[in-house]
């Protein structure tokens, strides 16, 4: 008798915010390790991955188990914040050259394209874990 895979118990909605938020995550590392070369390799530190990577594990370790699942969200959350953080401290001297001038939309236009979408993608994944924080993870 073979044993199959279930994941019935998997069909909440935090669930998939859960997981929409660890891709982000996952999306967000890799452009900002893919993108922040050349000019902008003085702004890019290795430690931002540290926390993203552990929170990524421990949350679905959590989530591995039923008991567990409820923190889940916790966790990555945590991280996720703490991954932003450390990303916005390495970054943070990018925008002030980029707004030393002002803020106009020639500064906007002068925002490098990896930049933007990897804050943005950091900032998304915050936000997704915070909703799977507060949403069941596995039905009861």
């Amino acid at each position: 008798m073979k044993k199959q895979f279930n994941l019935t118990c998997y069909k909440t909605t935090g669930f998939y915010f859960f997981v929409v938020s660890v891709v982000m995550l996952i999306a967000a590392m890799i452009l900002y390790k893919t993108q922040f070369v050349g000019t902008l390799a003085e702004y890019h530190n290795p430690m931002v991955y540290v926390p993203g990577i552990v929170g990524i594990v421990a949350s679905l370790a959590l989530l591995a188990f039923k008991p567990t699942a409820r923190y889940a969200g916790l966790a990555l959350w945590a991280c996720s914040l703490v991954t932003f953080l450390m990303f916005v401290l390495a970054i943070y001297m990018y925008f002030t050259g980029v707004f030393y001038s002002g803020i106009s939309s020639e500064a906007f236009k002068l925002i490098d394209k990896g930049v933007l979408s990897s804050t943005i993608l950091f900032l998304l994944s915050l936000i997704l874990s915070n909703v799977a924080m507060w949403l069941k993870q596995v039905k009861e």
